[in-house]
């Protein structure tokens, strides 16, 4: 028997549904057009996550009670997501959401 990983990946048209296993819960990610979600190493970033992914995209949605931050690659906080419509300049930054994590 195989173990499942901890958190899922799917991608369907411009959509990623990140699911926790663990927790149980799923959160939804919608960028402006489609994106082909490549897994990437975990230890690339500071804080411990259990999985990640990288996608390029010029836009990027998610709920606003996802609890979610965008950090610098530095590890610092940028800014908190909330409903509030917000830009970041175009380079590598990282998002995280609780126990999950990627990289845009």
């Amino acid at each position: 028997m195989t173990r499942a990983e901890p958190i899922e990946f799917e991608e369907d048209e411009g959509t990623v549904r990140i699911h926790d296993r663990v927790m149980d819960t799923a959160c939804r990610v919608t960028a402006d057009g489609s994106i082909d979600p490549v897994r990437v190493s975990s230890a690339r970033f500071l804080f411990p996550v259990d999985a990640a992914v990288a996608f390029e995209t010029s836009s990027l949605s998610m709920p606003a009670n996802a609890g979610a931050c965008v950090r610098t690659e530095q590890g610092d906080i940028e800014r908190q997501l909330t409903e509030e419509r917000v830009s970041f300049p175009r380079g590598r930054t990282t998002s995280t959401s609780r126990r999950t994590a990627r990289s845009t």
